[in-house]
């Protein structure tokens, strides 16, 4: 039995990104659970950067979708630093991991 808040924070479902003729994504499935680290590796024109921006809506993906947090934001768009509560806008800090 998992643990709350052990679930699915980010998926991948069946990614795909072509730009033009160039298969830049295929068919990416994966999920990454709440507290979990996750390292994106591999050489250089994988797909990691564009899979990153798929998340963060700067791309579209051709197909598949992602969700975060049990909600589908493939289609959203990227959200701009003003809009992010201050609260969140701070540095990172070594008790975010506690």
């Amino acid at each position: 039995m998992e643990s709350e808040g052990a679930g699915e924070f980010l998926e991948f479902e069946n990614v795909s990104k072509y730009f033009g003729s160039i298969r830049a994504v295929d068919q990416v499935s994966l999920s990454i659970k709440r507290g979990e680290f996750f390292s994106l590796l591999g050489p250089s024109g994988c797909g990691k950067t564009t899979l990153l921006r798929i998340l963060a809506g700067f791309e579209k993906p051709d197909t598949g979708r992602v969700i975060l947090d049990g909600e589908d934001i493939t289609a959203l768009p990227p959200i701009s630093a003003k809009s992010i509560p201050s609260s969140r806008a701070t540095p990172f800090s070594p008790s975010d991991c506690s």
